[in-house]
């Protein structure tokens, strides 16, 4: 059951893995997903790299974040190195801010984003300490806005409608 969803980040009703069932989790996804300590803490990480295998054994019990602190903001990153947004979570701050679909970030807190890697961008998002950031949006009709988001719970801000995946 899909609770919401902006693209690159989904509120499940209902998640399994493996053994584990979990409840209304928040589960984020990207071409390159970025694992965090909060998530493999729960875990030893087991590696073989003859067999080129790894496992993660729980340490107890395993929870997933049942929300999503967060702009709101699924994009990918492009031929040239810039992000485009490919969706906007309903009532995130990247929505207060009337970001779009094909709208470009050109930089974020001043730095160009195709002067790093996708892998170092999502990591930025992804980081709890950082709660405020800076973009520079291109508008699909080449117009240029800088916009200063704050990080929010998404789930707290939305109000929950169960939906048919």
């Amino acid at each position: 059951m899909l609770i919401n969803a902006a693209k690159n980040i989904v509120a499940l009703a209902h998640v399994t893995v493996g053994n584990y069932d979990f409840k209304e989790a928040v589960v984020t996804s990207s071409e390159t997903p970025v694992v965090g300590h909060d998530f493999l803490s729960q875990f030893t990480v087991v590696l073989d790299y003859p067999e080129e295998k790894s496992w993660l054994v729980p340490n107890g019990k395993i929870e997933l974040p049942k929300d999503e602190y967060s702009l709101g903001l699924g994009m990918e990153q492009n031929e040239q190195g810039i992000f485009v947004v490919t969706g906007v979570w309903e009532g995130s701050p990247a929505d207060w801010a009337h970001i779009h679909v094909g709208d470009k970030i050109i930089t974020i807190n001043g730095i160009k984003t195709s002067e790093k890697t996708g892998v170092y961008w999502r990591s930025v998002m992804r980081d709890n300490s950082v709660s405020r950031l800076e973009l520079t949006l291109e508008k699909p009709q080449g117009a240029h806005e800088v916009v200063i988001l704050e990080k929010a719970y998404l789930l707290s801000e939305y109000k929950r409608e169960e939906k048919i995946l």
